[in-house]
């Protein structure tokens, strides 16, 4: 059985394949969250770039994301010709007191509060809130196109993690004031350090200075907030830190679907699914048609074992992307916890294909065709456990589920020692993953959750 994201925030393997151009108005429409009508108006009345193949019967469209996301941008500049002058303003005593923002030593000294929860009611939509987010960018094109087609790679988690760290270095060396390039370039970080093991050593504290680069420069970017919460909470359990802030991204920003889905995340990890789940449902209603959305809502309902809302939003993650891995993965997922191991075969099936594991698909099945549904998916498990412990000191908690899922609790528990001494990423979801159910009864498995935090 495939195992939900241990941090809420699926990516792609770098290399896997980017769908080169969007092929019809839909497409289009569903790259900008439009509708088709309004997208053929921007192509009549502003020029945005759509692209003709010439048929005998009838002609089509077809655009490339990258040229579109260039045109969006540059109608964004056109829009605000000049921006506003803006104040620093910092937040006032009551407020910081509701919200929670702590003192942390960033570039400069900033005010200390108390801290808190990130969890506390939504901050006021202030007019500097919301303009804070808006900045132009650099007027250098060669600049411009590799920061947004960087963007865009990352924010599509099509796997183009390398080739958008080697775009965001180029844009931070020709342009090294540019503070959303900085945090940006430390997202990328970020994501090598969560989904590559073996590069985490060195891509931690690259993630963390861009970060605190990004702040540097724009202490008013909720961007490099919500990443450098992200990094203080899922490399170092800082869970105050953490909190601070992830609340000071959303009361810069109280629409950025990032900073939202971070403290989902930390609220998850906390224990805390019923509020992550108002979280990841906000998120999801703000972007309905973009499938990773759906992909987090689903992990959040499973780690909630409210496992039919989670069948139903992998299978609305497929309407939109029908060949979306990770929402395949999740079927398995839900259909294997709730015991129906025909369907679960049938999806593990169609996963190991898109996986490009035509091999193991073939031997898996031949399991299933003897043994039955259910005997294949314990067999799988022994095989990944195998491939984990070729590398058992990267993938302690891959080990730990996957043992407890097969029933063997001594040797879960030991792999869940070795991943805390580790600081797995994956233990964040502990509190919660019903795949180690078989430990909650167990006192060292306590001891583990007390150990990882929150501090109570």
């Amino acid at each position: 059985m495939d195992h939900p994201s241990s941090v809420g925030d699926h990516d792609a393997p770098d290399g896997a394949r980017q769908s080169a151009k969007l092929e019809s108005w839909k497409e289009i429409a569903t790259h900008f969250r439009r509708d088709v009508r309004t997208v053929r108006r921007w192509e009549r009345a502003e020029g945005m770039p759509v692209h003709r193949h010439l048929h005998r019967a009838r002609g089509s469209v077809y655009a490339s994301p990258e040229e579109l996301d260039r045109w969006w941008e540059s109608r964004s500049v056109r829009q605000v010709a000049r921006p506003r002058p803006r104040t620093r303003t910092w937040l006032t005593a009551a407020a910081a007191g509701s919200l929670g923002v702590a003192a942390l030593v960033l570039a400069w000294h900033r005010p200390a509060v108390a801290p808190a929860d990130p969890a506390t009611a939504d901050p006021p939509v202030g007019r500097e809130a919301r303009a804070s987010q808006t900045r132009p960018l650099p007027v250098d094109p060669q600049v411009r196109e590799a920061f947004l087609v960087a963007r865009h790679q990352l924010s599509q988690r099509t796997g183009h993690r390398q080739q958008a760290r080697e775009r965001l270095e180029f844009v931070v060396e020709r342009a090294p004031a540019f503070a959303e390039a900085h945090a940006l370039l430390g997202e990328a970080h970020f994501r090598q350090a969560v989904y590559d093991p073996p590069a985490r050593a060195e891509a931690w504290p690259k993630a963390e200075a861009a970060a605190r680069r990004a702040l540097a420069l724009d202490d008013d970017l909720a961007a490099a907030h919500t990443l450098l919460g992200r990094i203080l909470l899922v490399r170092d359990w800082n869970w105050a830190s953490a909190s601070a802030e992830i609340a000071r991204a959303i009361a810069l920003d109280p629409d950025d679907l990032e900073a939202r889905s971070t403290r989902a995340l930390y609220l998850r990890a906390a224990g805390r699914l019923d509020e992550a789940l108002a979280d990841r449902q906000r998120v999801q209603r703000a972007d309905p048609l973009n499938p990773y959305w759906l992909l987090a809502l689903g992990h959040e309902y499973f780690f909630a074992r409210r496992y039919e809302d989670a069948e139903r939003s992998f299978e609305r993650a497929l309407q939109l992307d029908r060949d979306y891995r990770p929402a395949v993965a999740g079927l398995v997922s839900v259909f294997a916890q709730t015991g129906r191991w025909g369907e679960a075969a049938q999806w593990q099936l169609r996963h190991l294909r898109l996986t490009n594991q035509d091999d193991l698909a073939a031997a898996y099945d031949e399991v299933r065709r003897r043994d039955g549904p259910a005997a294949a998916e314990r067999w799988l498990d022994r095989q990944r456990l195998q491939e984990f412990s070729r590398d058992s000191e990267n993938n302690p908690w891959s080990l730990a589920y996957t043992h407890a899922r097969l029933g063997e609790r001594d040797e879960a528990l030991r792999f869940l020692e070795l991943a805390l001494e580790r600081r797995d990423v994956g233990l964040l979801q502990a509190r919660v993953d019903p795949d180690v159910d078989l430990l909650r009864g167990d006192p060292r498995f306590h001891d583990v959750l007390r150990r990882i935090g929150p501090p109570r």
